[in-house]
Parts: C-alpha cells; structure tokens; sequence
C-alpha cells in the first residue's frame, strides 16, 4: 500500500492481534487458509461485477456521465473470537451468516486502520472511498489522505446535480444541528 501511495511511506500500520501461524496446528492452518479464501473470494465476486457494471456503462457511453462513489461498511468483522467461529461444513456450505474469520483475519482486512468494527477505533469508523466522475470531479488518478463524512456525499451529489443553493443550505443546517430542519 505505501508502494502504490495509497499510504504514506511515514504511516504507521496498527499491531496484530493474531497468533503466529507456525503455532497453529496444520488442521488449524487449512481452516484459517479456508476462511480466508472464502472472504477473498467474495471480494473478488464484488470486483467482478463492479468491472461488469463499468463495463456496461462504458458500452453505451454512459460511464462519463455517471458518478461512482464506492465504499463499505466500517471494517472487518471480529466477532467469532481470535480466529473465527461457524465449522468448515457450515463455511463450504456457504453459510456465512454464522461464520466469522475472527479477530485476527478481520485487523489484516482493515489494513492501514487500527482494529475492527466492533471498537470505535479507526477500523471501527473509518472506510476508504474510490470517487469516479469525468466530467464532475475535477481531481482525476489522485490519491487523497483527508477525511470526509458521509455527510459530505449527499452535498456532493447534490451539487453535481447541480443543485448548488440546496447543497449549500442543507451542508449548512448539518453543520449546526447534525440533522436537516426539514
């Protein structure tokens, strides 16, 4: 991540929680190998269809047209313990609603933030975000290190709609009570 320049070569990565791999048993080694590759392949499945779905706007020339704005929930889940919970019958039956890859898997996925959903730290809060916009966003292939809110989102939208005096307005009345007055 700091060779692509998504993090800056002077960030700090949070510590592990996991247990060294050489201790866990080789039953033990195949199941975390297993878990993993469940949540790298669901990744990979939303990788697929993204590239589909540009691929389909950029084929009836809509993909300059449309805004992109992609993020996820706040970070790994760790519940299921240091590493995971649900069997390896549940985990290939695809069950995944009572399989967790644990504590130890979710910090790696949250990488560079600190932890996972179930604290208030970074990994808890915090979520990238890929922008894409050619003809509304004028910064393009640039790599930003700031903070937004979702909040910001909807004035964005708003003002790429062109919808300028309301996108001002409502950023406004949320800036003073952190809720709409209407």
């Amino acid at each position: 991540m700091k060779k692509l320049g998504v993090l800056g070569e002077d960030c700090e990565l949070s510590g592990t929680h996991a247990v060294s791999w050489e201790s866990l048993s080789a039953e033990k080694q195949d199941e975390m190998d297993l878990r993993m590759a469940t949540y790298a392949a669901q990744i990979d499945r939303m990788d697929q269809n993204i590239g589909r779905l540009i691929e389909t706007l950029d084929e009836s020339g809509e993909l300059d047209n449309t805004l992109i704005l992609y993020f996820q929930d706040n970070g790994g889940w760790a519940e299921g313990g240091m590493l995971g919970s649900g069997s390896r019958e549940d985990i290939l039956q695809g069950k995944g609603y009572v399989v967790s890859y644990g504590r130890a898997w979710a910090n790696v996925s949250n990488t560079q933030f600190r932890f996972y959903k179930h604290w208030v730290h970074e990994g808890g809060v915090a979520t990238p975000l890929i922008a894409h916009s050619p003809g509304g966003i004028k910064a393009r292939g640039q790599i930003r290190h700031q903070p937004a809110h979702l909040i910001d989102v909807m004035a964005t939208c708003m003002d790429l709609a062109e919808l300028q005096a309301i996108a001002t307005q409502l950023s406004e009345d949320l800036g003073r009570s952190g809720k709409p007055r209407h």
